[in-house]
């Protein structure tokens, strides 16, 4: 923060992730319990688990993001003089990519894989407070 004080920051990621697909194949039965927010675990087949217990030993565990509790920490961290905002991935595309986002809209139907793909995704900025004296 120091050596680059109007440096930003933009991550993006998974805020939910879905149920294991269960309809490529039956489920093994499930050795754990279910909680919330736990990953998707996934294999190289394109294969979905309900429980690491039961993968393969390559696999993909991915976990959703919670961006408002990534928020507050970014707050604690970078203090008064940044601001912090989370958006979902389409709001913040219309917000800082319009041209990109009407360059991959369809003139047939208006849909945009940038705004109508992944509604799963949120994105987390921190910019510089230009409110702070």
């Amino acid at each position: 923060r120091q050596s680059r004080p109007n440096s930003s920051v933009i991550m993006a990621d998974f805020d939910y992730l879905p149920s294991p697909d269960n309809l490529a194949r039956p489920l093994p039965p499930r050795r754990t319990f279910w909680a919330d927010g736990e990953p998707l675990i996934t294999d190289m087949e394109k294969l979905d688990y309900e429980c690491y217990l039961e993968s393969p030993s390559h696999c993909d565990i991915l976990f959703p993001t919670n961006f408002l509790q990534l928020g507050k920490f970014a707050e604690k961290i970078w203090g008064v003089d940044a601001q912090v905002q989370v958006h979902k991935q389409a709001t913040f595309l219309e917000t800082h990519g319009p041209g990109e986002v009407q360059a991959t809209t369809s003139w047939i139907t208006g849909f945009s894989p940038l705004l109508h793909d992944f509604g799963n995704v949120s994105v987390l900025s921190v910019t510089k407070n230009t409110n702070f004296a």
